[in-house]
């Protein structure tokens, strides 16, 4: 069993990469959105305190990375469609099909190598 790699499936998911991404995007602005709200409320003491603490130097950064994961899925699902498609092939690719095709190529080689071979033992004329 070997490679297959379908072009139009590739595109299909970096599409559906590019919408998760974008709906997470949303869900992290949002989520974003309550923490900001939290972190300016004015609560107060030690447990508030705590707490906003904790969601500025836990929750902030979290969102950040989150955000840059879902960049960086995108833009690598378009990558490896794109540099597929400029030094492979734009089309599908199916290993097994095309070693198929090489190993028929190679016997229709060698059956014309062999009736090469055998014109020549019968006209030797036909050599040069």
């Amino acid at each position: 069993m070997g490679l297959k790699f379908y072009v139009g499936e590739m595109q299909r998911q970096a599409a559906e990469a590019a919408r998760m991404s974008n709906e997470a995007n949303q869900a992290v602005a949002q989520l974003q959105d309550s923490i900001s709200h939290f972190l300016s409320a004015p609560l107060s003491g030690k447990a508030y305190d705590s707490a906003k603490s904790y969601f500025s130097v836990v929750y902030t950064p979290l969102c950040r990375s989150a955000l840059m994961t879902g960049e960086a899925m995108q833009q690598a699902h378009k990558r490896l469609v794109t540099e597929y498609q400029s030094s492979v092939s734009g089309i599908d690719t199916d290993e097994d099909q095309i070693q198929s095709q090489i190993e028929q190529l190679e016997q229709l080689k060698r059956n014309l190598e062999h009736q090469m071979q055998v014109s020549k033992n019968f006209q030797p004329s036909l050599e040069r």
